[in-house]
This record gives C-alpha cells, sequence and structure tokens, in this order.
C-alpha cells in the first residue's frame, strides 16, 4: 500500500519546483543516473544524482530532493530523496515498487541556486520476494507478507548493538539467528554506552564499539560528550546499516528499525520536537523505507525523555505522513491508546516474567474496546537470564514458557539471548540481547523454534483465546466446536468445555518439539488426564466425528464434607446413569455403606454418595468399578484415599504464638496436609504487638516491600480448590500506605499465568478491601469504602482491625459480605456485594499470607503486605453456602481473639 498525491497537488508541486522558471548555477553541474531497465518488486529503483562543485553551506539542509513515482494508471507517489556525501556531492532517491508494470517517475534537484528535473520511465517486474509486512486485513491481530499473502508468525529477539559490529560479524549474526528461526530482529540507528551496559559483559573490542554515531561529530569516540553536528549526517553510518538490511531482507528477517534507546549514557542529543529531531525522523525514512524488511520504532522507551503518549501521537504522525509505503509503525514499552493513536499499527508491550497469558488477554481486550484492532505484542518481558532475584528466575526455560503463555493469547512475543558469553569479556563469543551475537553455548532459541513450527503447521490466525472453555492449570487456544489447544505451563490437567462431540487428542513436547502420547476426549465437559512428565506441555484436542470412544471413565477427585454423609466422586467425562447411580458399584473401606448415589454437576460427571457418617481425620479408601461412559466402555477397579475433615472449624487457622523459629503451626482441619508453615527467611518477624486480649505474638512484615510471606504447602491449596463457600478472617495492622500494583496481598491463593483460578484478598492504598473471586482484584465489584483499613506508621494498638470476608456462590444475590470490627467496637456487616464467580476455580495457585505465591513474588516484591498479620482463619465447603459464616459465627471468632 503506497500513499498516492492527488493531481491537484501533484501539479502544484511540479510548478513549485521550477518546471515553468527552471534556475541554473553557474559553477554547479547536475549528472541524474540512468533509470535501470527493470527491477524487481520489493527492491528498488536507485536513482543517483550527481552535483560537481557543489555551491551550498550544508547539502542536508539546503538541497532537496523530491520525486513522484506512479504505476501506469495510477496515481503518483510522493517520495523523498537525500544527500549522500559529506560535501553535498552525490544525492540519491529510492523507490520500491509493490506491484509489476511500467511505472513512470520524475525526479527533482534544488537548492538555492539550481534546480532540475529528470522524468523517465522502469518497468517493474514479479520478484516472488516477501515483501512487506502488514496487517491481516480479514483479521487485524495479526500479520501477513504483502508480497504472498503468506500469514507471518513474529517471533522476534533483542540485538540493539548489532550495529556496533563489523559487517562480517553482522552478517554471521543474522545467518545464526535466522537458522533458529527467528524473523524480527530489534536494531538501533542511533545509541551510545558506557562498558558493561545494563551491568552485562560487553565491552568494546577492535571488531565492537558500543557508540553509535549517524551525525558527524567532533570527538566520535566520546560516550558523553561526542560533539554531533545535528544537522549533517554520517554517511558511512548509514551506509552501513542499508547493508544490514539488504543482508536481513533477502533471509526474510524484519528490521525493527529503532530511533534511540531511553536507557543509555547520551539518551538523544536533540531536543523534543526541535528542527534537529525532525531532520533526524526525516532523514531516516528518506534512506531506508524503500527497503520493504522495516518497521519503525519511533523510539525503545522514549516516555523516560518524551512526554507520552503525546509525543509519540506527533512524531508518529509525521512519520507516516513521511513514508511513502506505510510501513507497520510503534513505539516500544508505552501503550497508545489515545484518539489520536491513529498513526499506531501494533502494540510495543513491556512486563516482565510469568502471567502472561492473562495479561495479554487483558491488553486484547482493551484494545477490542477502543473500536480499533491491532496487534498486540510484548516487546520485553525480562531477557534470559537478566537480573534475576535467584538462580533459574529467567531462566531459557522460563522465557521460552512465557512466549506459549504470550502465543495463547493469540498475542506476538520478541526475546533476547543472555549476555553472559561475553563480547571483550571471556570467552567472548557471545553478547546476546545486548549485540545479537551468539555462539554454540545458547540454545534459549532452539525451544522458540519449536513454537514456530507448531504454530506454523496450521492456520494460527484463526483461532482465538478460550478461556472460558477451560478450568484449571491450562490456557487455551482454538476454534469454539473444532479445536481446542492448551498449553500447562507447570503440567497438572485441567477441565476442559467440548462440544457434544468425539476429540482426538495429541501430546505435544514443547521442550523437544515432537509429538508425544495421544488421549481421547468428549463433551460437553472433559478432565484432561495429567501431562506427561509432569513438566510443561500442549495438549492438541481436534474434533473428530469419526472417532470412536475407547477409553473408559476415570476417577479425578473424591471429596467429603458434612457429617461424612455425602462425599463427591467426580469423573474425567460424563458417565452412564444407570452404571454411575447403582451404589453397588461403590465400596467405602473402611465399613462405611453406600446407601444412595445421583449424578450432580453442570456436566454430569459427578456422582453423589450418600450413606453412613465418616470419622473426623480418618483415612478412607474408595472403590469404583463397573461405571460406564455413555459410549458403553466400562472403567477398571480403581481405589483413591481420601481423608474426611469435618465441617464447622477452620480448614487453614495460623494462630502466630510461636515466638520464635521459622515455621507457623496450622491447626485447622487440614494440618495433617499442611501442619507445619514455613516463613521465608528474613521476614516476617515474630511481634508481641498483638491484638488487645489476643495471643502472645503476631507477624510483622515491615513497613517495606520485600518477597517476604508464609507458604502452605501445595496439597492445602489442592484441597481448598472448588470450594463453593468460605470466610476469611484475621486481625491486621497496616504500617504504611505504599502499594504495589493491584494491592498487597493479605491471602492469596490465584493462579496469576492464566485461568485466575483461586482467591485474591488484598488492600489497596486508600485502605480499600478488595477481593477477587477466580480474577484479578483489581477489576473486582467487590470491594469495601476506602479508608476501612487504616494506616498508623507506630502500629499503635488502635490501629488493629479485624476482618471477615464471606463468599457465596450458591446465593442467589449479595454473594460477598465484608465485615469489619476494632479493638473497641464490635464486628458489624460493612457492605454486601452481588458477585458470583462460581466455586473458586481449579489449578490456583499455592496459599500464601502476606504476598504473591512464591512463583510470582520474587519479580513483584511491591505486591506484600505492609504491617502485622495475626490470627488468620479460612473456613470453607465445597457442598453449599455453609462456608460462609453468619455474623453470630463471625463475632464469635472475633471476641476469641480479642
Amino acid at each position: 500500500m503506497m500513499k498516492a498525491v492527488s493531481p491537484i497537488t501533484c501539479c502544484i508541486v511540479l510548478v513549485g519546483l521550477g518546471f515553468v522558471t527552471p534556475a541554473w548555477s553557474a559553477s554547479s553541474k547536475l549528472e541524474f543516473s540512468e533509470p535501470p531497465a527493470e527491477v524487481e518488486t520489493y527492491d528498488f529503483a536507485e536513482f543517483v544524482i550527481r552535483v560537481s562543485d557543489p555551491d551550498v553551506a550544508n547539502p542536508f539542509t539546503d538541497a532537496s530532493v523530491e520525486g513522484h513515482f506512479a504505476q501506469q494508471g495510477s496515481e503518483p507517489v510522493a517520495v523523498d530523496g537525500f544527500c549522500d556525501s559529506t560535501d553535498g556531492s552525490v544525492f540519491r532517491i529510492r523507490f520500491m515498487p509493490s506491484r509489476p508494470g511500467r511505472h513512470e517517475y520524475s525526479v527533482t534537484y534544488r537548492d538555492q541556486g539550481l534546480e532540475r528535473t529528470q522524468t523517465g520511465s522502469f518497468h517493474a517486474v514479479a520478484s516472488g520476494r516477501k515483501g512487506q509486512l502488514r496487517l491481516d486485513p480479514a483479521n487485524r491481530q495479526h500479520f501477513i507478507w504483502e508480497g504472498t499473502g503468506e500469514h507471518y508468525f513474529w517471533n522476534g529477539t533483542t540485538t540493539y548493538y548489532l550495529m556496533g559490529w563489523d559487517d562480517e560479524t553482522i552478517r554471521q549474526s543474522i545467518d545464526r539467528l535466522q537458522r533458529l528461526k527467528i524473523n524480527r530482529l530489534r536494531v538501533l540507528v542511533y545509541g551510545r554506552n558506557k562498558p558493561r551496559p545494563w551491568g552485562q559483559p560487553v565491552v568494546p573490542t577492535e571488531n565492537f564499539q558500543l557508540h553509535l554515531n549517524p551525525w558527524v561529530a567532533e570527538r566520535p569516540e566520546d560516550i558523553e560528550n561526542p560533539g554531533f553536528d545535528l544537522e549533517r549526517f554520517n554517511v558511512d553510518h548509514w551506509r552501513k546499516y542499508e547493508r544490514l538490511l539488504r543482508y536481513a531482507r533477502d533471509k526474510d528477517v524484519i528490521i525493527s528499525v529503532i530511533f534511540f534507546i531511553g536507557g543509555q549514557a547520551l539518551p538523544t542529543p536533540f531536543e523534543a520536537d526541535s528542527e534537529e529531531e525532525r531532520l533526524y525522523y526525516r532523514y531516516a525514512v528518506a534512506r531506508l523505507a524503500a527497503f520493504s524488511n522495516v518497521t519503525w520504532d519511533l523510539g525503545n522507551e522514549y516516555n523516560f525523555h518524551r512526554k507520552a503518549p503525546d509525543w509519540a501521537d506527533r512524531m508518529g504522525h509525521l512519520v507516516k505522513q513521511w513514508d511513502p509505503y506505510d510501513h507497520l509503525t510503534s513505539a516500544h514499552n508505552v501503550v497508545h491508546r489515545t484518539p489520536k493513536s491513529t498513526w499506531l499499527d501494533m502494540q510495543l508491550i513491556q512486563r516482565w516474567d510469568s502471567g502472561q497469558t492473562g495479561y495479554m488477554l487483558g491488553h486484547r481486550a482493551a484494545q477490542e474496546k477502543t473500536g480499533y484492532v491491532i496487534p498486540q505484542v510484548n516487546e520485553e518481558y525480562g531477557y534470559e537470564d537478566l537480573w534475576e532475584k535467584y538462580p533459574g528466575h529467567r531462566a531459557a526455560e522460563t522465557r521460552r514458557k512465557d512466549a506459549w503463555e504470550i502465543s495463547m493469547a493469540g498475542c506476538y512475543q520478541t526475546t533476547g539471548e543472555s549476555a553472559r558469553r561475553g563480547t571483550g569479556v571471556a570467552p567472548d563469543t557471545g553478547g546476546g540481547w545486548v549485540n545479537g551475537r551468539g555462539d554454540d553455548e545458547m540454545i534459549m532459541l532452539i525451544g522458540y523454534g519449536h513454537i514456530v513450527d507448531f504454530f506454523t503447521a496450521f492456520d494460527w490466525w484463526n483461532c482465538q483465546p478460550l478461556s472460558d472453555a477451560v478450568e484449571g492449570a491450562a490456557s487455551c487456544l482454538g476454534k469454539p466446536g473444532q479445536l481446542y489447544i492448551l498449553y500447562f505451563r507447570e503440567g497438572g490437567r485441567a477441565n476442559v468445555q467440548l462440544t457434544e462431540h468425539p476429540y482426538r487428542g495429541r501430546w505435544f513436547n514443547p521442550r523437544t518439539g515432537r509429538w508425544e502420547g495421544a488421549c481421547q476426549g468428549s463433551g460437553p465437559g472433559w478432565t484432561t488426564p495429567p501431562t506427561p512428565h509432569n513438566e510443561d506441555c500442549v495438549l492438541w484436542l481436534e474434533r473428530d466425528d469419526t472417532l470412536k470412544d475407547t477409553t473408559p471413565p476415570e476417577v479425578v477427585s473424591v471429596l467429603s464434607d458434612g457429617k461424612g454423609e455425602r462425599i463427591l466422586v467426580e469423573f474425567d467425562e460424563r458417565v452412564e446413569s444407570a452404571s454411575a447411580t447403582n451404589p453397588a458399584n461403590y465400596r467405602i473401606e473402611p465399613d462405611v455403606k453406600v446407601q444412595q448415589v445421583s449424578l450432580e454437576g453442570r456436566h454430569g460427571k459427578t456422582a453423589l454418595l450418600t450413606g453412613e457418617g465418616l470419622e473426623e481425620d480418618r483415612r478412607y479408601t474408595l472403590q469404583v468399578h463397573g461405571v460406564r461412559d455413555r459410549a458403553g466402555n466400562e472403567m477398571k477397579v480403581t481405589k483413591v484415599v481420601f481423608e474426611h475433615i469435618a465441617p464447622g472449624g477452620p480448614l487453614v487457622e495460623l494462630r502466630f504464638n510461636e515466638g520464635q523459629g521459622r515455621t507457623a503451626a496450622n491447626t485447622g482441619t487440614l494440618r495433617n496436609l499442611a501442619e507445619g508453615v514455613p516463613l521465608t527467611a528474613e521476614r516476617p518477624v515474630w511481634s508481641t504487638n498483638t491484638p488487645p486480649g489476643g495471643g502472645s505474638h503476631s507477624l510483622d512484615f515491615g513497613a517495606k516491600a520485600g518477597p517476604y510471606a508464609v507458604d502452605l504447602p501445595d496439597a492445602a491449596r489442592e484441597a481448598l480448590e472448588g470450594l463453593r463457600s468460605f470466610t476469611i478472617t484475621a486481625w491486621l495492622n497496616r504500617t504504611s500506605d505504599e502499594e504495589g500494583a493491584g494491592g498487597n496481598r493479605i491471602v492469596h491463593m490465584a493462579d496469576t499465568l492464566g485461568s485466575r483460578a483461586g482467591i485474591d484478598l488484598v488492600v489497596t492504598r486508600n485502605g480499600q478491601l478488595k477481593i477477587g473471586v477466580n480474577q484479578w482484584p483489581d477489576g473486582t465489584q467487590a470491594a469495601s469504602e476506602p479508608g476501612l483499613i487504616p494506616v498508623d506508621r507506630n502500629a499503635g494498638d488502635g490501629n488493629w482491625r479485624f476482618i471477615a470476608v464471606t463468599y457465596d456462590s450458591t446465593a442467589a444475590k449479595e454473594h460477598v459480605k465484608l465485615y469489619i470490627g476494632t479493638t473497641a467496637a464490635d464486628v458489624r456487616l460493612h457492605k454486601a456485594v452481588s458477585y458470583d464467580r462460581g466455586p473458586v476455580g481449579k489449578g490456583a495457585g499455592v496459599l500464601t499470607i502476606g504476598h504473591f505465591h512464591p512463583a510470582m513474588r520474587s519479580n513483584h516484591s511491591d505486591r506484600m503486605f505492609r504491617g502485622l498479620v495475626d490470627a488468620v482463619q479460612l473456613f470453607g465447603n465445597s457442598l453449599d453456602g455453609t462456608g460462609a459464616l453468619s455474623l453470630d459465627e463471625i463475632r464469635t471468632i472475633y471476641r476469641s481473639t480479642n
């Protein structure tokens, strides 16, 4: 797509350029190169203008070249030329045809004393090149190659200072990355950094420099004071960048042309919105736009030195105005969704580490809400092993898993290899994200190649995220009723809502790139088998109406409730009623008779057994046999061991009265699963500041955030999943109003990676209590009024607050109730909110007090609760609403701890 100039405008331009009254210089002579006989599409025709004895003070500002190009029968396109010599003796103008056929042109050179125009024509011939990168007009969340119509699966990496290398190393680096299936590189035009930038083992060498000089400089090697002449360009630098572009273009590698980066020694030598700034951007577009493989990044983290998004909303429109080919344009690290952001072709987002599926889905939804749909790209989510909080925090495997999560949201990603192999530092064979060089020891991108192979084997652009179709430790992408692709980041299993058809399943190993094993599923509700190897895995579920169901049902879980008179047995698929409701097919040992069985749940795959009461804290074995699925497959004898937990008492009870050591006792009914609960090493610390009348000690997390928490064993989380109702009670004494994003965590048991399953209770800066059930608390409706939980930096006795939050998914309304009490006033109902999020989802994170769960908090230490916590209790019920305690029951708890 090229930008046409209307015929009226064109005539005005040509008159202004001297077609009526040309002027001549006595001292200068012009020579236009002959037009090429033919040029391939998506290559470019180049016209050279040589000026003998140039007579201008500054050829970069005092002379100009402008051209108009048109395919026969089409509107003309205006194109800028550029000066390609420091003395003004050589100018060039380029035109990239996108369609074959005869093209006519006029090229005009002009300075203060000379003006001349050459006209002519040339032929463009079809080349088979992939061409420019465009948005897919049929699905603007994705990309296509304009030249071939093929879809483009974006798989990028960061190579900021690739231009710092010699030409041979640049070519070798592009070759290596292209072999590893990378098809987009981020490359700076301008950059300056001191040795060991960002703390990485990269220093200048004979073949590598950390200063890029697009302008003529008095002191080109001086990092902080080069003495740039911002009105004169260093043509050797630009010619080198063009060689890089040409080589990458021939490899079908897109180059993100980054005009500058905010995090460097001399971020921009020009002021925002200055003439020098506009000259730089316009010169770059004039020189580089004829390369089909460029996209524009206005400034990597430009918001460090420019007002966002206002500056980009101005510069973006200028670049679009100057670029005759309308290359895709964006600006990294700032979300642009203002009415003025129509220059934007893709959101280049930065958000580090796991939890990418849910995060990127949020961006997709926000973009769609504007009505201006464009792709969402996480351009930076933590480079390999960079700034790790603990060994392996950002290892290659975690980066690969993040990339899978992004892909499962129907979005794209750009990664960055480790720089630890060094440049100028032993072994001096790498550079990674800093400069693009790598060696055979750097293998992270092999795993990314498996992602490319997986997605490019089918029409991924026609798939959509299907978060509502899955419950558990998986994200889902696919075509409703046809295809469901599940990614399990940490292994496990998930419930999937399918249509009433058979589905053929295949397991894909994302670590090896191989298909391993098969399974069968059927709708409407189906529980996947556990992932092979209990590691990350992909399940491909495709509808196959010819498939004969030969797989018998399996027991997924067994749970008792009430007085032990009711036992829930969940199967992995819908079962045949007669066999599933036959009490003779169930046996409980020791000595419990099953009296009656009914099928419950929305998918008919949960058997409710009623019979004699079970004893508290006793282990039982359930034997199931003879149960058939709807296809008649009969299950083998299956034995499952379970424990009965009596209702009424807290499932989790942490009094924090130990006063020493790094373990707290859980005296709740889940104590057999989670008795000794560890505290993180440094904090929280024991404190004798407790609610008046309370126990001997509480826990003090401190007023400054850190990775401090109390983590229950994973077995407790498994027992709490599926709760239909629950109550959380605790005493809080808040000592700081600093807030981590989304609130400071009080009780957290949530899947932050994708499905959001679980519970997330937080307090915000303004003292507001919020709870999210199966969602982030950021957007929850279940929130108190501000000021409910006050701050006292001295943690005085009067600052203690008793809170109780109840949730009942079985209620018709007012599902959440928030209660508050003080040391002087009894508990009262503060607020009731209708907020039905269903039972607590499966696949939630570890139950944690005071912070995110362990997998998330290392990179999000700001989410910690600031202050003291005491007497945390969690009640719940998986069958009915009795886990949501009444006000009288809550007052009893309050009085027992005050």
